[in-house]
């Protein structure tokens, strides 16, 4: 008998669908997973293999590709010379560059003999010379002219071999990018690579033909400026520059450049953000650039709310009056230390607290996030706590805040206990403990409610869940009612929780439903039958097409157990060939192996298999028992081929049913199952073979809830009764006809 929770299979063998794009998914999938295993035990025979039976050597982010780089060797150099990667058409040539990084000069040597293209000798030579190996650089520079050095090549040689880079770029037929080279040179902080590209710079621009376009002002067009023949300074420059720490070099470059710093207040700030802890840096340009104290404040209000403690000293010790005209800074700056003591420090060297409230509150705020009572009562005694003050607390997304706020006022009910909500998200029990004994909590904001509902059913703090679900007023407000919907979605995700959300149906307008997506989407994970379980009980339902839907949250969810329990309630694998493909290419990326031992399962059972003269072999047979066995037994064979009628006949009750569930073939399908996927359960039902047996006890035991509908117990146990009864008759006739004394 079929519900709202379990959806029959289809009745007729003639219904299956072969899920060509899933199967062969399906097929790669096994693959891909086997290929990754063999990378890791480095079986690369195994892997090659794989490979040709279409396996895609860019699974899981190259991660067998990854195991072959690792692991280079004359064996592992031919197999990525060979292999066709999607994104790397050119991964043949590669290996070259993989091999020079690694300084293989002997595997280098072999590669070379098959001539590889001029850029990729190029590439492997930098790679040699970026990590120190100058026998394999030896090998491939001599193989290239100075008009095939890339520029990446020639940042290697200004790095490492500075005599060779000046004879490159003399005998460079066309100007090379010295802006990207000084880049470079000041991203690894080589202070002589920066000095020589920087020189090279430098040489250029005065020998500039007159009249060259102006680049704008500043900084402005950044990279750009690279377009003029690459001898313009740009903002990345600037920034390595700082990060670096070299302030002579940052001087050659500003003393050299210095008509495209038309905004210096600029470059100060990508100092304060890029240089050094302490403001070396800062401080130098600060002296250099002759920047006005008075145009100093806004660093040091970035430095302290940006929490750069020793950037802001340096400019206090420097600029003592800054320090003075921004008491907020410096005590800002101190609080963010999270020591109480620095911050009292900071009041004995005279940084007085700010007059504004506002100031104060900012003051405040910082000190009771960084958990710093004794700072918080001082503020508090400074600061005249007027209604409005309370008011600005309460509204204040930190909790600390809005914790201190009720702690002065007395008053913990505000904004639709907004604080409750916050401190169950945060696990502050001193706030939960307020509202032990309130019975009408409010839930005006949907989104805090649920979130909240949503970490206490992840602490697995059941207690608290009911405490919370029974003592909140769901039917307030319209707002209350959406919080309660959203309140027992987040409930769904385990059953515990889903058992406890049931008071809400009661409490709220959460009435028993047909679940949707978003419900399955929420229930996903291991124990989703179970879930489901529990909301069949409590009335809600599960159409048809949502059921399907769910098959694309469990794969989405890497949920094997929530997609076999999808399966036999009755949800159908996607058939139309658009949403079978869309299905297919989401499960290259999701499907675990769990998920695809399911998915085989339930599509191989529905595949019809004709099997010529299998009637024959089965009346040929000595015994029943010979047809059971294996996973290519003929007792399986039949039931694929839609015969088991005839293997049902041949026993004539004759044999144990319990075969029929242990009977299993290489994905893991019984003969009930496939007898179920097939529409043809009810040839069990011959009331020879269950005349002591309880038909319905074991086949809905043993089989989906989806294919229980199949089966007509009621008339199987009619006819049951019918023999019971001819028998009885029988035995009676007999008594009359028995000899007389």
């Amino acid at each position: 008998m079929q519900d709202d929770f379990n959806h029959s299979a289809p009745k007729s063998p003639a219904d299956a669908h072969p899920w060509p794009k899933l199967r062969e998914a399906m097929r790669v999938k096994r693959e891909n997973i086997a290929m990754l295993e063999a990378a890791r035990n480095k079986d690369w025979p195994a892997l090659r293999a794989h490979i040709d039976a279409g396996a895609d050597p860019a699974y899981e982010d190259d991660a067998a590709m990854q195991c072959l780089i690792d692991d280079l060797s004359p064996e592992t150099v031919t197999l990525l010379r060979e292999i066709k990667h999607p994104a790397f058409p050119r991964l043949d040539q590669y290996a070259l560059v993989l091999c020079a990084a690694k300084g293989e000069t002997a595997l280098v040597e072999d590669i070379l003999k098959d001539a590889p293209a001029k850029d990729m000798i190029a590439q492997a030579a930098f790679a040699a010379l970026r990590n120190g190996h100058d026998e394999a650089a030896d090998k491939l520079l001599p193989l290239l002219e100075p008009k095939e050095y890339d520029d990446r090549l020639l940042i290697g040689l200004l790095l490492h071999r500075p005599d060779a880079y000046d004879a490159a770029l003399a005998a460079r037929p066309y100007p090379a990018n010295l802006m990207l080279h000084f880049i470079n040179a000041c991203a690894v902080k080589d202070e002589a690579a920066m000095n020589h590209a920087l020189d090279k710079m430098i040489d250029r621009k005065k020998n500039a033909p007159s009249g060259a376009p102006s680049p704008g002002n500043g900084f402005i067009g950044g990279m750009d400026m690279m377009d003029l023949d690459g001898y313009f300074p740009s903002d990345e420059a600037f920034s390595l520059l700082c990060q670096s720490g070299h302030i002579a070099v940052l001087d050659k470059f500003l003393d050299n450049f210095s008509q495209f710093f038309a905004m210096p207040h600029l470059l100060l700030h990508t100092a304060a953000v890029t240089g050094d802890a302490e403001g070396k840096v800062f401080l130098h340009l600060v002296e250099k650039l002759k920047m006005e104290e008075d145009k100093l404040a806004f660093i040091a209000n970035f430095a302290a709310m940006q929490e750069k403690r020793p950037l802001l000293l340096a400019i206090a010790k420097a600029y003592p009056a800054i320090a003075r005209q921004n008491p907020e800074a410096m005590l800002t700056s101190a609080i963010s230390t999270g020591e109480e003591q620095e911050f009292f420090d900071a009041l004995d060297e005279g940084h007085a607290l700010p007059d504004s409230a506002a100031d104060k509150m900012r003051l405040l705020e910082r000190a009771l996030t960084k958990d710093l009572p004794a700072v918080a009562d001082h503020l508090i005694a400074n600061m005249d706590i007027t209604p409005q003050v309370l008011a600005d607390m309460r509204s204040n997304f930190s909790l600390p805040v809005m914790k201190k706020s009720a702690q002065l006022s007395g008053n913990w009910r505000f904004e639709d206990d907004k604080i409750f909500w916050r401190a169950l998200q945060d696990g502050d029990a001193e706030i939960l403990s307020q509202f032990e004994n309130v019975t009408d909590i409010h839930a005006g904001r949907p989104y805090a409610v649920s979130s909240a509902v949503e970490k206490i059913v992840a602490r697995g703090d059941d207690a608290l869940l009911g405490h919370v679900l029974r003592h909140t007023a769901w039917n307030a407000t319209e707002e209350a009612k959406e919080a309660a919907l959203r309140a027992h979605r987040a409930c769904l995700s385990s059953p515990g929780a889903a058992q406890k959300a049931a008071v809400l149906i009661e409490a709220a307008d959460v009435v028993p439903r047909a679940l949707d997506k978003d419900d399955l989407r929420a229930m996903a994970g291991p124990r989703f039958a179970e879930t489901l379980a529990v909301l069949e009980k409590q009335g809600f339902t599960l159409p048809a097409d949502t059921l399907d839907e769910g098959l694309a949250q469990a794969l989405a969810g890497e949920s094997a157990p929530m997609m076999q329990a999808l399966l036999e309630k009755g949800a159908r694998l996607p058939e139309e060939e658009k949403d079978e493909a869309d299905f297919a290419r989401k499960m290259e990326y999701r499907a675990n192996a769990d998920i695809l031992a399911v998915l085989e399962k339930w599509t191989v059972r529905e595949q019809r298999r004709p099997a010529p003269g299998i009637e024959a072999e089965i009346k040929a047979a000595a015994t029943v028992d010979i047809l059971f066995g294996g996973p290519d037994c003929t007792a399986l064979r039949a039931a694929y081929a839609g015969k088991f009628a005839a293997v049902i006949a041949r026993a004539d009750g004759g044999f144990d049913v319990q075969k029929l569930a242990q009977t299993k073939d290489a994905a893991g399908n019984n003969i009930l199952d496939i007898l179920g996927a097939q529409g043809r359960l009810d040839d069990l039902l011959k009331p020879a073979l269950w005349k002591n047996r309880d038909a319905a006890a074991f086949i809905q035991g043993n089989t989906p809830p989806c294919y229980h509908g199949q089966c007509d117990f009621n008339g199987l146990n009619a006819a049951l009764r019918q023999i019971k009864l001819q028998e009885r008759g029988a035995k009676r006739f007999e008594l009359k006809r028995g000899p007389r004394p």
